[in-house]
């Protein structure tokens, strides 16, 4: 085992006294890491727990290993003598080591309290509803509940805990542009923090790797995973996403079919989730217990005020990421029909751009050769989209599929009417609350509700009125409906 032996037999001795076999009189510090790994063994072949021969591999590699290696290390133990087995887990789980394990890791186990994997909001500034979600729900969390805000090392081999810039990045009130995804192999990841029987909380969608280690953890019940459901988009409307976001997306269902509870964001993502595990009976499975948990209907992503005199020509925003599914082009097609009619506007587009082949990528360029008033802002940050939804006239969001839509409860909540698509969460959100709803794919009708919204002042009021008086639901209601629901 090299010179990381003593590190190794430490993380043994962890699992030892973490599985009740160590002396009370600290008779371990007698074993060696053989003699260790040897108990261990023994205490499989007894036990026949996956939970058991999970921990014992994590020991020995310092990385969540595969449902496949702990059915195999099992076997080991049920088949051939403890040092046989010993010596097969050691060069078995080799591989494992060298891809995800650091030698010098110190195994931490957290039996106490659940764990919330906030990978990708603490490591990024970038801003989407997932992470507008993962930040709004944290901050509540963190001040009222006992809870362990944990990401993946940087070798994707387990969970370690938060640096400090991490946490801040979190816990601040607004997130400024997009500076991009931060990585590190610092100190910290000399870690490994392992869940024990508690709750693991996934607020965001893991990585494919991640997502394969997680279905594990649920299936041997290591730990309870708990998640929130936003979307089956890649299944249920496979032809809005690319191939290998679909592929992705079957591993996260692999995961899910593993976990314990899982809360949707709106009635009709619940209804998606709760489909999938009705399905899973063809597998003898029963699947996780799936609720409706909305997201709040009430909020803001910054303060700005509206400006004292009206811009110098009417403002059509719409804020999302630019992707087919999101369906701008066929904003950017009904602006210019407007436009061609004589109508005075601009259009403001604030969202990353995906990499998707998309009509939008050659409309967008030829529209402004012609001078018009048409923009793309990508990475942008709070206060920006605060500052065009507080000028805009109208908020038009005609996406194609949602898990909820919370672009249209931030324009809404800044008194700006929304032209939403008819069905789903984004009707759930949006009809009798300030929206004008219509069949995204159907060009005639966006461009008729454009031209309303633009020339009808006492309809803008109507919905105006409408937005002012809708039901409150804000961010501390879904935290703590939230917190009663997975924790």
């Amino acid at each position: 085992m090299g010179t990381h032996e003593g590190v190794i037999r430490d993380r043994l001795a962890v699992v030892r006294r973490t599985l009740g076999l160590a002396g009370a009189d600290d008779s371990d510090a007698e074993l060696g890491t053989l003699d260790m790994v040897c108990s261990l063994i023994d205490h499989l072949r007894q036990s026949r727990d996956p939970a058991s021969a999970w921990l014992l591999i994590v020991g020995l590699t310092a990385a969540y290993p595969s449902s496949d290696l702990v059915r195999a290390t099992l076997r080991q133990a049920e088949l051939v003598s403890a040092e046989e087995a010993a010596v097969w887990l050691l060069r078995a789980s080799t591989d494992l080591a060298m891809a995800h394990g650091r030698a010098d890791a110190r195994l931490v186990v957290v039996d106490d309290r659940p764990l919330v994997d906030v990978d990708f909001t603490a490591k990024s500034d970038f801003l989407t509803g997932i992470q507008r979600v993962v930040r709004s729900t944290v901050q509540q969390w963190s001040a009222g509940h006992e809870l362990e805000l944990v990401v993946w090392n940087s070798l994707r081999g387990g969970f370690r805990f938060l640096r400090e810039d991490e946490r801040d990045r979190l816990l601040q009130e607004e997130v400024g542009e997009f500076t991009g995804h931060v990585e590190s192999d610092a100190a910290e990841d000399a870690q490994i923090v392992v869940p024990w029987k508690v709750p693991v909380i996934l607020l965001e969608v893991p990585e494919e790797g991640p997502a394969t280690r997680l279905a594990t953890i649920g299936e041997d019940k290591i730990a309870s995973v708990r998640l929130v459901g936003y979307d089956c988009i890649p299944v249920s409307s496979g032809e809005l996403v690319n191939i290998p976001a679909a592929g992705r997306f079957g591993i996260y269902l692999e995961m899910l079919k593993h976990a314990d509870r899982v809360a949707g964001i709106s009635h009709t993502a619940t209804a998606e989730f709760a489909g999938f595990v009705s399905a899973l009976s063809a597998q003898g499975l029963t699947g996780p217990v799936v609720t409706a948990c909305p997201l709040p209907n009430v909020t803001q992503v910054s303060q700005a005020a509206r400006p004292a005199t009206p811009p110098e020509r009417p403002i059509v925003a719409c804020v999302g990421s630019v992707t087919r599914r999101k369906n701008q082009s066929a904003l950017v097609v009904a602006a210019e029909l407007l436009w061609r009619e004589g109508l005075d506007f601009e259009v403001r587009l604030l969202g990353h751009v995906s990499g998707e082949s998309m009509p939008i990528h050659t409309l967008v360029p030829e529209l402004r050769k012609k001078g018009r008033p048409l923009e793309i802002e990508s990475g942008v940050s709070d206060a920006r989209i605060a500052e065009v939804l507080a000028e805009s006239r109208c908020l038009v969001f005609p996406s194609l599929h949602e898990g909820f839509g919370l672009p249209i409860v931030e324009a809404l909540s800044a008194g700006v009417p929304v032209i939403t698509s008819d069905f789903g969460s984004t009707r759930e959100v949006a009809e009798g609350q300030g929206g004008l709803l219509i069949d995204p794919d159907d060009l005639q009708a966006l461009t008729d509700a454009m031209r309303l919204l633009l020339t009808d002042d006492a309809e803008h009021a109507r919905l105006v009125a409408e937005a002012a008086n809708r039901p409150v639901r804000t961010w501390n209601d879904y935290a703590n409906d939230l917190w009663e629901a997975l924790s």
